[in-house]
């Protein structure tokens, strides 16, 4: 049979040649007529003819799934089937040119056959190229469904473009390949357009029905983009796929509520049989790695047709480590409005993206890098909402911690970008050893010594689905000197009273090229303390400290001790030694005595300031009945102020007399 229909096809495509011919002379002979038609609507006055058109073409998707059951679906309004029964709206006509018609079977109980009366019949319509003049009257947009099946499995691939038929302005092109189950290419159309059908390979270009039917409402689509997963490789399942899949060069199982076409890629393999993890796990046997590609990009047409959101999951490797990278868009396809926008590199272990979408999508897939760009699987999840157990997502990382290059004593930071659901936990280990308190995206290493040289960070992210280790990033030290310098190495404080204190300033000076830090500040010695520099204390090159040395002895007698100061610099551990000598205090008093009163009174309060002619205190506990008072236990070094007050026996007391100031030596 199949040989039978190569030769009607090329008995077929002979005839048509012998119509070309005649038609070509009867054009020849046609033209000097239309030039003479031309010339006199010159003189008629027509100076420009121009077409006017309000055609318009909206893709609505394409369905795999629905085979030769188009009744429910699509023709509700009417329908042509090739070689058997039409029934056309009132709205539409509906005209051929250059095909030619097959029947592959008359009567059969093939699903992948079209629906005809009682039964079912697989016939088309087919040549190299042949077109479909379509003309919606009414004015309104109504649903056009083509139907193509690739019936004997000749590989077939096609491309139907929509023309404005008036204006030949291109409304909308699209390219079906592996349709032997038969796939309906549907779109929203008013006004008069053209269809061309154009073999792209395979034997001819085929079409097997025509559906016309009420507007399809196009839904406007989102997209949310949820995270990346570089750690799962080529282990697809469970995470993705629940609902279906296609994989380059492998199979394909689409969920009934999606349709997935190509646009412009190729196929390539790079491995047919492999145990590499970076490739994508086949249903059965060993795993094949292989890649749909395009430069400088290829498309997808991903359709999402039950009004829920679903899971879509992109593989993209670059196997054979080309430098790869690109950037992935998703599009929606009604507006050409970019709903989201992700760029990968450095993806030679492979990377998983994962969208929550809805409606009708475009995948642009666009080298930035690289000789081409590439993607070697899609992946359909269940629906998405607040209460699908799918929803929470093991964390991945997207961008990996950096290697840093510091200066011996100075600190580094190595950071983490990730996705997944939240609440997220993090840990950082160094040379795999968990860091105690590194718990955020982000660590700061403490100032460094030449010891860190060549050290390994890495960070693992976690929450209830699942966790995501980092590659280890290499803490590199670079050289530098590394001096800190005291202002003294020796403090006397002299004699010092007991209970009292004395104070004096070290300055500390980073005179190094090279961060410094103060790994540990000790005292020693009865009395003395330390403050203003503490363990911890980083100077960079050029930069002073002041430590505050002090003494405050608590008994009489010679007191010695020290200040130790250890620290990464490399002229040594700092010793300051301390000397003082604390004196009991030799206790003073200032007598006082003044005029009696000349009125009667019952005694004299007598205060005390350490300023001049404010802020007194009184020292009396009650009136002194004399006139002398002894003020006693004074320190040295200081002058006070005194005055003295009369109280009369009623207890009204006088104003304060003229004041007078004693210096206690």
């Amino acid at each position: 049979m199949i040989s039978r229909i190569q030769e009607v096809e090329t008995s077929g495509r002979k005839e048509q040649a012998g119509r070309k011919e005649a038609l070509q002379a009867t054009a020849a002979e046609f033209s000097g007529i239309r030039a003479a038609i031309a010339i006199l609507l010159f003189f008629f006055g027509m100076t420009s003819l121009k077409a006017q058109s309000n055609a318009s073409a909206s893709f609505a998707g394409l369905d795999a799934v629905s085979q030769g059951n188009w009744g429910g679906k699509y023709g509700s309004d009417g329908y042509v089937i090739a070689g058997g029964p039409q029934n056309l709206p009132g709205y539409a006509s509906f005209a051929q040119a250059q095909e030619q018609n097959w029947t592959w079977a008359a009567s059969t109980s093939d699903a992948r056959a079209l629906v005809s009366g009682s039964g079912r019949t697989a016939t088309t319509w087919y040549s190299t190229s042949f077109s479909m003049d379509i003309n919606i009257t009414d004015g309104n947009h109504h649903q056009i469904a083509i139907y193509a099946v690739d019936w004997d499995q000749r590989g077939r691939s096609e491309t139907f473009q929509l023309f404005d038929a008036n204006s030949g302005v291109l409304l909308d092109s699209r390219n079906i390949s592996a349709f032997s189950n038969g796939t309906y290419a549907v779109w929203n159309v008013s006004g008069h357009v053209r269809v061309n059908v154009i073999l792209a390979s395979g034997c001819n270009a085929v079409v097997s029905g025509i559906f016309f039917g009420p507007s399809a409402p196009v839904a406007g689509a989102t997209a949310q983009f949820l995270n990346a997963n570089s750690t799962s490789q080529g282990r697809w399942q469970p995470n993705y796929g629940a609902d279906g899949y296609s994989i380059a060069g492998g199979s394909q199982k689409m969920p009934s509520y999606a349709t997935l076409a190509s646009q412009n890629e190729q196929n390539w393999t790079y491995a047919a049989n492999t145990t590499d993890p970076r490739a994508l796990q086949a249903i059965n046997g060993l795993a094949t790695a292989a890649t749909w590609y395009n430069y400088p990009s290829l498309n997808l047409d991903v359709n999402v047709t039950d009004g829920q959101s679903h899971q879509l999951a992109l593989y993209a490797l670059d196997w054979d480590t080309r430098g790869r990278a690109e950037t992935i868009q998703i599009v929606d396809a009604t507006t050409g409005s970019t709903l989201n926008s992700q760029t990968i590199t450095n993806f030679s272990d492979g990377i998983y993206l994962v969208w929550a979408i809805t409606g009708h999508v475009r995948v642009n897939v666009t080298i930035s890098s690289g000789p081409n760009a590439v993607l070697s699987g899609v992946f359909f999840g269940a629906a998405l909402n607040a209460n699908t157990p799918n929803s929470t997502f093991a964390p991945a990382i997207t961008t990996q911690p950096a290697s840093q290059a510091v200066t011996a004593g100075q600190s580094a930071t190595f950071s983490v970008a990730d996705t997944g659901t939240a609440p997220l936990t993090y840990q950082w280990t160094k040379n795999g050893v968990a860091i105690s308190g590194a718990n955020s995206s982000s660590y700061t290493t403490p100032a460094t010594a030449t010891s860190d040289n060549g050290s390994q960070f890495s960070v693992t992210v976690s929450n209830t689905a699942g966790s995501a280790t980092s590659n280890a990033a290499v803490l590199t030290l670079n050289g530098g000197t590394l001096i800190l310098n005291a202002s003294t190495t020796v403090v006397s404080f002299g004699q010092v009273n007991v209970s009292s204190s004395n104070s004096q300033t070290i300055t500390l000076t980073n005179a190094g090229s090279a961060t410094v830090t103060i790994a540990n500040l000790s005292v020693s010695g009865a009395g003395f303390n330390a403050g203003g520099v503490s363990t911890g204390t980083i100077l960079a090159p050029g930069q002073s400290a002041s430590l505050n040395a002090t003494f405050a002895p608590a008994a009489s007698g010679n007191s010695t001790g020290s200040i130790t100061i250890a620290s990464n610099a490399t002229n040594g551990t700092k010793v300051i030694a301390l000397a003082g000598t604390a004196v009991a205090p030799v206790a003073h008093t200032v007598s006082l005595a003044w005029s009696p009163s000349t009125s009667a009174v019952s005694g004299y309060n007598v205060y005390v300031s350490s300023v001049s002619g404010s802020g007194y205190t009184k020292l009396t506990s009650s009136p002194a009945p004399t006139t002398d008072y002894s003020d006693t236990g004074l320190q040295t070094a200081q002058t006070r102020y005194y005055v003295v007050t009369s109280v009369d026996s009623n207890g009204a007391e006088s104003g304060y007399s003229s004041e007078v100031a004693a210096l206690v030596p």
